[in-house]
């Protein structure tokens, strides 16, 4: 008689973790995130590396780190949701998380202490504390996103968890859950909402920083930029039906303000 419990087990103990990495022209930065998922002490991964038709050396910088769990594909693409979605698409892990091409994993037990949350097996998803460096190399921080646990009520009132720390079963994007691409850089805020609001999918908070984010990345650029993405999350808001929209968009971007308790002069 075959005991169920035992493969059930067995599946908790092997999963894989997958990472996606969407690069564009990150000659400067793509070596420290491959080192920091081959230095991770949990083996069970795979690093989805996504170009969109680097020019700029990035491929070569790859090629020269990459290993047998690294999968690379260059080809065009619609910009960088769109090449998440490709990794999504093809990604063989259990577990599926994001690490931007100028990010890095904040230390060397990262995806362990995510695959060991999950393997308890309460929850889909899991998150944790995100860390704002200085783009320099210097690895200063310029400001911190501390998470917590949350109620739905919480997703209502403009509160998401960081989105590069954030981990999900794919079993719980039921194979048709993916990035849209009609928000402009907002697409992750829409990708968490779905799964966090309108599925209902369980996520538990991890009290440790798990991703190092340099400054000056796609969302925390140009004036333009930040006054477009007010006008994605009221549309992203209203398409989830969430009540008060404008007041949530309101709310989202005053939570930020806390984040920067730490000195401009360190």
């Amino acid at each position: 008689m075959v005991d169920f419990t035992i493969i059930v087990a067995n599946i908790y103990i092997n999963m894989k973790v997958t990472i996606i990495t969407a690069v564009l022209n990150c000659v400067g930065y793509i070596e420290d995130c491959m080192i920091s998922v081959q230095s991770q002490g949990y083996r069970n991964l795979e690093h989805i590396i996504i170009d969109g038709g680097s020019v700029d050396g990035t491929l070569d910088v790859i090629e020269k780190h990459k290993d047998c769990r690294t999968f690379v594909l260059s080809e065009a693409d619609l910009g960088m949701y769109d090449a998440l979605n490709k990794g999504i698409a093809i990604a063989e892990g259990d577990i599926l998380g994001i690490l931007s091409a100028d990010d890095k994993l904040a230390d060397d037990n990262v995806l362990s202490a995510i695959a060991d949350r999950i393997k308890i097996g309460d929850c889909d998803a899991v998150y944790g504390h995100l860390n704002y460096v200085s783009r320099d190399g210097r690895g200063v921080i310029r400001r911190k996103w501390k998470s917590k646990p949350y109620f739905r009520s919480c997703l209502e009132n403009g509160w998401m968890p960081p989105h590069p720390t954030f981990y999900v079963k794919k079993s719980a994007l039921e194979g048709n859950t993916f990035y849209a691409l009609n928000y402009g850089t907002c697409g992750d805020y829409d990708f968490i909402l779905n799964l966090l609001y309108r599925k209902q999918i369980e996520a538990v908070c991890i009290d440790k920083t798990l991703v190092y984010m340099r400054k000056g990345g796609m969302s925390n650029g140009p004036l333009l930029n930040v006054l477009m993405s007010w006008v994605h999350d009221y549309r992203i808001l209203s398409d989830h039906q969430i009540p008060r929209p404008l007041r949530a968009v309101f709310l989202k971007k005053i939570r930020k303000l806390k984040q920067f308790r730490i000195s401009a002069f360190n």
